[in-house]
């Protein structure tokens, strides 16, 4: 084979690799089903003890109020943060309670995922005659809503942060009420 023929072969395998890379990694249009049913993967996920999904998925990250940025090492922490209060578990797994769109473009999206828990309560929160917040001892059980943006990178879910600054917003939020959440468990 001449220098000519070798180099020619070098130069079209190497425009071909390119060209096959580009095309691979062209990010697909967003598809809102897809991510109603990886929201309702994660919460999944989050029940069974596995925020990081199972496989492991490498590119999710998680970011809490308590914890930041949730390292791998601090599933325990997340794991009792999210799936019990003062000491008790909750009375029934977490659930969607809603999911609203909260913007993007073509191939990446945000949502505002709300969850919501039956946690457990030691102490009621009121106001006295001075206004001000004082704890009464009531143990119950309480319904608790929590605020999670979920950011999407084409049809894969990416990072997922807990926002409850988010529920002033909520009102002004487009909610997907045809979202296909499948019941957990299935």
């Amino acid at each position: 084979m001449t220098r000519f023929a070798l180099a020619s072969l070098l130069l079209t395998g190497s425009i071909a690799t390119a060209a096959l890379a580009t095309s691979v990694g062209s990010p697909r249009p967003h598809d809102a089903r897809l991510a109603c049913i990886e929201m309702s993967g994660l919460v999944a996920d989050f029940i069974e003890g596995q925020p990081f999904a199972a496989p492991l998925d490498p590119y999710r990250t998680i970011y809490t109020d308590e914890l930041g940025e949730v390292e791998r090492d601090e599933l325990e922490a997340f794991n009792t943060a999210m799936l019990t209060s003062e000491g008790k578990r909750d009375l029934k797994p977490m659930s969607i309670y809603s999911v609203h769109t909260l913007g993007g473009n073509e191939t990446d999206r945000q949502y505002v995922l709300t969850i919501q828990r039956v946690r457990w309560r030691t102490k009621r929160l009121e106001l006295d005659d001075m206004l001000d917040v004082i704890a009464i001892d009531d143990p119950h059980w309480e319904t608790h809503h929590s605020f999670w943006l979920v950011a999407f990178e084409s049809n894969s879910l990416r990072t997922v942060r807990e926002a409850d600054e988010l529920l002033r917003l909520k009102p002004q939020l487009e909610r997907l009420e045809d979202c296909p959440l499948p019941p957990l468990g299935e």
